[in-house]
């Protein structure tokens, strides 16, 4: 038979491990956000041309790092 303290230990128990899991939820999330930001990102560059002129891959590699910049320093965004 189970004893009345039992369940409170695995309340306890499964708390110590709620954290933990909300940040790997919202992780995951912002995760998935931002794959599928730059997946919307080169489909619209493939769609109005600006991949076939320059390059995707190219315009991508060169923006990226101006981007982290911004980010880091707040200075303003140019885009060439």
């Amino acid at each position: 038979m189970r004893r009345p303290d039992d369940r409170r230990w695995m309340d306890v128990f499964s708390e110590v491990w709620l954290m933990p899991r909300l940040r790997w939820a919202v992780s995951e999330a912002t995760l998935v956000l931002m794959v599928e930001a730059i997946a919307n990102l080169l489909k619209e560059l493939t769609e109005y041309g600006v991949a076939a002129s320059r390059g995707a891959s190219t315009m991508l590699a060169s923006w990226v790092p101006r981007a982290a910049g911004h980010l880091v320093n707040g200075g303003p965004l140019t885009v060439r």
